[in-house]
């Protein structure tokens, strides 16, 4: 966006130079996961992976990208995540969260949810360079088992005690938009 809500339009060779910024090495200094939610693109998606993200998810080029869609992908994604699933089990939790719509026809979920694509795809016989948890412990990213706190810090829960009654509760910041 620009500065007024606007888009700021930005090619390819553009979004490449800004990924490799400041970097020393010609990586992209720790950004492990991107999710490009737009129509078409996984052009854009694959100037990523090029850049050297490990990790990226995209809408196809085959078809357009409802805003209710990308949500619905966004918000499974982003919650198991931070569960401590690997980034192929949280790309299926998107995938089912947009294939499960109860708002959506039954054919156009399945449509929707066979969209999205996880690059670099893996050849078969590899292994999945996906089954990998981005927040958890190093003991616990090399055992496997799932994490609730990353590196050097854990996850708190901030959510405010439903109170005794049916009144809204004060927010505890104010502030955007």
């Amino acid at each position: 966006e620009n500065g007024r809500g606007g888009s700021h339009a930005i090619d390819l060779e553009a979004l490449n130079e800004l990924l490799l910024a400041g970097t020393e090495t010609g990586g992209t200094a720790g950004v492990e996961v991107d999710v490009v939610n737009s129509c078409y693109g996984r052009s854009s998606a694959q100037i990523i992976v090029d850049a050297g993200v490990s990790h990226v998810v995209s809408a196809d080029n085959q078809g357009r990208l409802r805003d209710k869609v990308a949500a619905n992908f966004s918000r499974g994604f982003y919650l198991a995540l931070i569960a401590g699933k690997t980034v192929r089990q949280a790309f299926e939790v998107g995938k089912a969260a947009v294939a499960n719509d109860p708002d959506t026809p039954p054919l156009q979920r399945r449509r929707e949810s066979d969209q999205f694509v996880l690059l670099p795809e893996c050849e078969k016989g590899d292994a999945d360079i996906h089954n990998r948890i981005i927040f958890g412990c190093p003991e616990q990213q090399s055992s496997g088992t799932r994490a609730f706190g990353s590196a050097g810090g854990r996850l708190v829960d901030e959510t405010s005690l439903l109170p005794k009654h049916n009144l809204p509760t004060a927010p505890r910041i104010v502030g955007g938009r």
